[in-house]
């Protein structure tokens, strides 16, 4: 089926939680808002958590088979951040979708620098 296995993991749950599924996985979205509650801004501790998923990825030797995600929290202005901190993509909503110009939306958002 060409089907691929992915993890997500809430803001609750330590981003180590996901080395055991690291050899398993294509994908690894982190939260970066609690479950639940539409409209919460991101979490501070978002961008630190997409770092340290990074670095548990590049020591299981899989940083350049997995891509990691970043949901919840996506807006305008943290986009730019979730990239920096290593995010190869967001999954968007009212960002995309509450965009007038979507076209446009998306060259912002394939413009954006991911994290060296």
């Amino acid at each position: 089926l060409g089907a691929e296995a992915g993890v997500v993991l809430r803001l609750e749950t330590p981003v180590a939680a996901v080395t055991p599924f690291l050899s398993q996985v294509a994908f690894v979205t982190l939260l970066g808002t609690s479950i639940g509650v539409k409209g919460q801004s991101l979490s501070d501790q978002a961008c630190d958590r997409l770092i340290e998923a990074r670095a548990l990825m590049k020591k299981a030797g899989r940083e350049a088979d997995i891509i990691l995600a970043a949901d919840g929290g996506i807006r305008h202005e943290t986009v730019p951040r979730l990239r920096a901190a290593g995010a190869e993509t967001v999954v968007l909503g009212s960002l995309a979708f509450g965009d007038p110009d979507l076209a446009q939306r998306m060259a912002w958002l394939h413009g954006l620098k991911v994290a060296a």
